[in-house]
């Protein structure tokens, strides 16, 4: 699995490569709904109440008798989505599939000077009802050569497991998978005890990274370009 850290992923870079090109693919998700009404958009995320164990457990047993969208998550995914509209980064795109908050799709870029340059990959995201105590759960719809993205589009970060903070944000994950791509393995500089998703690729990785690089353009040509 690889690992990242919440810190890392809070200092990732933006990457300016490439913008008219990717803002040509898709278009922006929605307005800026704060610019627009002249509100002040705030800096910190709103005040969500943890769920109470007896409550998970009757959404989890009966969803109908929850009122959808959950109130606090939805307070959270709007602010989410409001401040990433107010200053959307050029390594990737988000936003919410029609008018359901809890169903976004992601797409982001390939990063400069890695197998994967010039590809653009489709993620789908969803928000459990409890977020942001709860990870989102984020997949891959797009094709990739990749160790820790197997053929269903599961991605293995830690982040998104045990790792994952109410201090992230999809937006910061999906950074932070920008990253993961071309460094699949994070500070780990040997294949001793590595885990991942696929062992395969990691193999191959690990044992001939030019023949490693060359699969990743060719399925970044065949599926992503």
């Amino acid at each position: 699995m690889a690992q990242i850290s919440v810190f890392a992923v809070l200092n990732l870079p933006l990457h300016k490569e490439e913008l008219h090109r990717f803002r040509q693919l898709i278009d922006l998700p929605y307005e800026n709904t704060a610019s627009e009404s002249g509100r002040e958009v705030p800096s910190t995320p709103p005040l969500v109440t943890e769920p109470k164990p007896a409550e998970i457990q009757r959404i989890n047993s009966d969803p109908a008798s929850v009122p959808r969208p959950a109130s606090g998550a939805l307070k959270r995914i709007s602010w989410e989505l409001t401040c990433y509209n107010r200053d959307p980064p050029s390594s990737f795109m988000c936003g919410p599939i029609g008018d359901d908050l809890f169903h976004w799709q992601g797409t982001i870029m390939g990063p400069p000077d890695s197998p994967y340059r010039g590809g653009v990959w489709f993620l789908a995201i969803g928000y459990p009802t409890d977020y942001p105590w709860k990870p989102p759960k984020v997949n891959f719809t797009t094709r990739i050569y990749h160790p820790n993205i197997d053929s269903n589009g599961s991605i293995s970060c830690d982040i998104l497991r045990d790792q994952w903070s109410p201090a992230l944000t999809v937006p910061k994950v999906l950074l932070s998978i920008c990253s993961f791509l071309d460094n699949p393995f994070g500070d780990c500089n040997s294949n001793a005890h590595t885990e991942c998703l696929v062992p395969e690729i990691a193999h191959v990785y690990w044992t001939d990274r030019q023949r490693y690089n060359a699969t990743a353009r060719e399925w970044t040509r065949r599926y992503a370009i």
